[in-house]
């Protein structure tokens, strides 16, 4: 082997590298997460089978995450970029309509696209109901998904918003676990329903 390539090998990794590096393995542990959270359940999955799942030593887990309730927050905040929470409220009833439209459709193609999230979901729903202090714990991040409805349905001028806010929640909550254990669900003709339901008042 010539002194060239062997400090070709030898050169240290950029900054870049290395926290694309972390990206990439941090995201292994969520995927491995959402995975086992999703078939086993959070509460009877280990540490240890994450770190099996993702293909690395458990002790290494450990220093993107401070155990398995940090991963079960990365998982769920994971989940929720794909229907962000964090928005500028619309100034208008037309913006607040295209932007409902838009959650809807993001929604619709989730449910049909990313499934193994909202079989997490389901599993997830089931263990805040048993703990009441997890429960807590992430009563916030329902909350926003709640009142991003009212929040857009109140700008629209849609009746009692707070209401029909929280109807058209358990309505999507109700339409993507169907979507789950239903192989032949309408989910395109049914979230058609719901987007005349709401957007042509």
């Amino acid at each position: 082997m010539t002194e060239r390539l062997v400090n070709i090998k030898m050169a240290p990794k950029t900054e870049e590298q290395l926290e694309k590096i972390r990206q990439e393995r941090s995201q292994s542990i969520i995927q491995a997460a959402l995975k086992l959270f999703a078939e086993e359940g959070f509460a009877n999955t280990t540490v240890s089978q994450i770190a099996r799942e993702a293909d690395i030593s458990k002790g290494l887990i450990y220093n993107y995450f401070n155990g398995k309730e940090h991963l079960l927050r990365a998982v769920i905040q994971e989940g929720f970029k794909k229907m962000p929470l964090d928005f500028e409220t619309p100034k208008t009833e037309k913006e607040a309509k295209l932007r409902l439209e838009q959650v809807l459709s993001d929604l619709q193609e989730s449910a049909v696209n990313n499934r193994i999230f909202w079989k997490f979901y389901a599993e997830l729903l089931l263990q805040l109901i048993r703990d009441e202090k997890l429960a807590a714990r992430y009563e916030e991040e329902f909350n926003l998904y709640i009142q991003l409805f009212v929040t857009l349905l109140t700008k629209m001028n849609y009746p009692d918003p707070e209401e029909n806010g929280r109807i058209l929640a358990a309505q999507l909550d109700g339409i993507l676990l169907h979507g789950l254990y239903f192989e032949d669900y309408p989910v395109e003709k049914v979230f058609k329903k719901i987007k005349k339901q709401y957007l042509q008042t």
